[in-house]
């Protein structure tokens, strides 16, 4: 009989490091796609659309996570994905505003200043989703890591 003061080990199975690989790939890619947000809000070039797409993928991919993981991993990974959803509404309202801007501009309209604090809001909401949605894949690594040996 073993002794229960004895830590037991388990090895990590193959989907369980494909998972915990997949969220490194993922906090990296969400650390690049902020900053490509964050130089978009400040030069006003750029393609919102394509970054809402990679964040659409991203979320694609923390859906298709196994349940069967711990259940701070998995709330964790729920959290990712409620956030990455978030950061891509608001990217994909920010890329809407920009563009209807960029119209009135061209017809020579005047702008509302409620489309430019819309602008402001839906950039900000999605800089801050794009944080909290690399703040919980990191916190699903850490807690997956804590309860498997690497």
């Amino acid at each position: 009989m073993q002794d229960p003061t004895t830590p037991t080990t388990t090895t990590p199975t193959e989907q369980e490091l494909a998972v915990i690989g997949a969220l490194r790939g993922l906090r990296d890619g969400l650390d690049g796609i902020r900053e490509d947000v964050e130089q978009i809000l400040r030069s006003g070039e750029g393609d919102l659309r394509a970054l809402a797409q990679e964040i659409a993928r991203l979320a694609a991919i923390t859906r298709r996570a196994p349940r069967t993981l711990e259940p701070g991993v998995g709330r964790a990974i729920a959290v990712t994905t409620t956030e990455l959803d978030k950061a891509r509404l608001a990217l994909d309202a920010l890329a809407e505003t920009v563009e209807s801007r960029a119209k009135a501009r061209a017809a020579k309209l005047r702008t509302e200043p409620a489309a430019l604090d819309a602008q402001h809001l839906d950039g900000a909401l999605a800089v801050h989703s794009l944080r909290w949605a690399w703040h919980w894949a990191g916190e699903a690594v850490d807690i997956f890591e804590s309860e498997i040996p690497f």
